[in-house]
């Protein structure tokens, strides 16, 4: 080795961060003499390169040779002068743009403390290794690449991808934690652990940021190596990068603002998180003209378009809902009611019209506790510190069920109620009292303000209707009927031993009060029997066929000896009402048009009104979804299809709009209010013309 080759393998060593020791001690082993080793260090120092000890015909040739390493020295200083500043514009670029997307996904004051939450700690622990993985996967990448800018961006992508991966593992986790090690010490780490890592995108933030300030460094300390790139390596980088990029802009959205200023809402398909995407998403309902939306079933006024709407209700005629704002990421829910904002809170609980007053609970936290705000539109206002549901107006103050895990409870006029009970439900008024139906030591009760009723071993429907309170019991194996705190026999009396057991009480008006008397459907022998008081009236098509109050009159679907069946009012048989398939749901409208849906044999669903088809199911149809109702003498159903798609049938006609779900349907002064939602949350408000 010349004096110029070992000038050369000592400005390498030096670069590979070797300590002069070290060097000194492998030129040593390799036959070289202390002083020419000590000559070569003191020439690197002075920046000397002059090998004036060499005095022979290649004296020139070693001059010249000198002086293009001076050359060569003050080439790369240069390089990496401008590598330098090239990379650090590149860092503040993507600082400046991931950020955007950190703060466009997942930035509120609630994040800001979370960086400072001990629960956040693990993901500290995965982005400080992850930093130093990448920190030493540069250092190697440069100085075998001598390419900063190219070694800059495949660490980056090897960062990001990275947390991409881990995101997901530490997804697989909680699913797995939860499912195979529920209420152990184990699944609550594994499960604040990795939750906190998921949620943790400003500490990989932070993360990233110090690994770029940390690569600037590296190349401000370190020369440039003369070491070149080969294809395979520069190919395969590119690659990365692609593919890491890629990533990032669907991860971040950060090609939402885009889609925005252009209107390709093409782009907002390239958008990962839903609540960026859903803003990134504007598209009209194509039936929307102006401020008009038009349906084959009528035109509808677009009331409120555009905000992220979650709840309507109907109160004296006007309408209230709610909506959600993001403001600096945190969200906030607006009640209006009238076109007028009433108040912004973190959360929002179901609008109440309790006797034509809005009455809304509310939620905010107060430090790590949650407090709860019943607020009445009329200004009045009460907090607690457990959630209420529920709510009844027992002549003009309101009673409602305190949610309790030990002591659930009914609050009324500044008492509770029932608090001995673990298990606590369809609280009603009665007589100016709470009435309710709660369950403990496994026996069930019926309590009207102080008083007791029970035990009982089932209760079912407690209800109140023109003053009184009812519902069915079972006790002894018997059913029995519950009315204003006496017991009575149903029908004849029925054991579940002799093969007589209640009708179903999922459906509504199952059990109905009529004449003062219970009526109900029980199942006996095999078959359904409607029974009225201690009557047993008659064999009817199912358990929906009946009762059924059409003015103060009993109704029901009875069944004829033929198979068929049809629909009778107080013992009178309604002309054109004859069915041949069971009969599961019957609406009555104002003026007395009756509707039924029927399902044959075959599944078929059909909707009659006054004993006509009106609408018949085919291929594309899973079911009805929701009872039938009449807003006027309109009829109203949902349907649903095999593809998933929900639309309505009103006014004879299918109101359907691939840019629409429809949420939920309120009549209004005899015209129908839609609650429907746009593309990915977007809320549309529609009231009938």
């Amino acid at each position: 080795m010349s004096n110029s080759e070992i000038i050369e393998y000592v400005k390498q060593q030096l670069s590979a961060d070797y300590s002069k020791e070290q060097i000194t001690e492998t030129l040593l082993s390799s036959g070289w003499k202390n002083d020419d080793i000590n000559e070569v260090f003191v020439e690197l120092e002075g920046g000397v390169y002059e090998l004036s000890h060499v005095e022979d015909s290649n004296d020139l040739l070693v001059n010249n040779s000198s002086e293009n390493v001076k050359e060569e020295t003050v080439s790369e200083v240069a390089k990496q002068k401008v590598d330098l500043v090239l990379v650090s514009i590149l860092g503040v670029v993507i600082a400046l743009v991931t950020l955007f997307g950190v703060v466009q996904i997942n930035f509120n004051a609630s994040v800001l403390l979370n960086v400072i939450n001990p629960f956040v700690i693990p993901a500290y622990v995965v982005a400080g290794i992850l930093v130093f993985i990448s920190l030493r996967l540069f250092k190697h990448l440069y100085k075998t690449t001598g390419n900063s800018i190219l070694s800059f961006l495949v660490t980056l992508s090897i960062y990001f991808l990275s947390i991409i991966g881990l995101i997901y593992l530490f997804f697989l986790i909680v699913q797995f934690s939860s499912a195979a090690l529920p209420g152990t010490v184990v699944w609550g780490y594994l499960f604040v652990a990795a939750t906190a890592v998921q949620l943790s995108y400003v500490v990989f933030y932070l993360g990233l940021a110090l690994l770029m300030i940390l690569i600037i460094n590296k190349i401000k300390k370190n020369p440039v190596s003369t070491a070149e790139s080969s294809p395979l390596f520069m190919k395969v980088s590119s690659v990365t990068i692609f593919i890491s990029g890629l990533l990032l802009v669907y991860f971040l959205g950060l090609v939402a603002p885009v889609a925005k200023v252009t209107g390709m809402q093409s782009l907002c398909s390239f958008v990962y998180h839903k609540h960026v995407k859903m803003e990134c998403l504007s598209e009209d309902p194509v039936n929307i003209e102006g401020a008009v939306y038009k349906t084959e079933a009528g035109n509808f006024d677009i009331i409120v378009d555009g905000e992220a709407i979650g709840d309507i209700e109907v109160v004296n005629n006007k309408i209230a809902y709610t909506f959600a704002e993001r403001k600096m990421g945190d969200i906030l829910m607006n009640v209006v009611y009238d076109g007028e904002i009433l108040g912004k809170y973190e959360y929002v609980y179901k609008l109440n019209n309790i006797d034509d007053n809005l009455v809304y609970l509310v939620q905010n936290e107060n430090g790590s506790a949650s407090r709860y705000t019943l607020i009445h539109s009329e200004g009045k206002s009460a907090d607690f510190d457990k959630s209420i549901n529920n709510l009844v107006d027992i002549n003009g103050k309101l009673a409602f069920e305190v949610y309790d895990m030990q002591n659930p409870y009914v609050y009324f006029d500044e008492k509770k109620y029932g608090n001995d009970f673990v298990f606590i439900e369809s609280l009603v008024a009665y007589s100016g009292q709470p009435a309710f139906k709660g369950k403990r030591d496994l026996q069930y009760y019926i309590q009207v303000g102080d008083k007791e009723y029970g035990p009982y071993e089932s209760v079912y429907n407690l209800k109140e209707k023109d003053g009184h309170l009812f519902a069915l019991i079972e006790n002894n194996g018997e059913t029995l009927a519950f009315v204003d705190g006496e017991v009575h026999w149903v029908g004849k009396g029925y054991k579940k031993k002799n093969s007589a057991v209640l009708g179903k009480v999922g459906p509504r008006r199952t059990v109905d009060l009529i004449e003062g008397k219970i009526s109900t459907v029980v199942n006996k022998n095999g078959k359904n029997i409607l029974v009225l008081g201690d009557r047993e009236i008659t064999e009817v098509s199912s358990y929906n066929s009946g009762p059924y109050d059409i003015d103060g009159k009993l109704g029901y679907v009875a069944l004829n000896s033929n198979g068929s069946s049809q629909f009778v009012i107080d013992g009178q048989v309604v002309p054109k009402n004859v069915y041949n398939e069971p009969v599961y749901d019957v609406s009555v409208s104002k003026s007395a048009n009756i509707a039924v849906k029927t399902i044959d044999s075959k599944g078929v669903i059909r909707i009659y009104v006054d004993g006509e088809v009106v609408y018949e199911g085919d291929d594309s149809l899973v079911s009805v979804e929701n009872d039938l109702s009449f807003i006027g003498d309109k009829l109203l159903f949902s349907i649903k299809r095999k593809d998933g798609v929900s639309v309505l049938w009103y006014n004879n006609a299918v109101i359907e709009d691939d840019h629409l779900k429809f949420k939920q349907t309120i009549p209004l002064n005899d015209k129908l209010l839609i609650l429907a939602e746009k593309d990915l949350g977007k809320g549309i408000i529609l009231l009938e013309q």
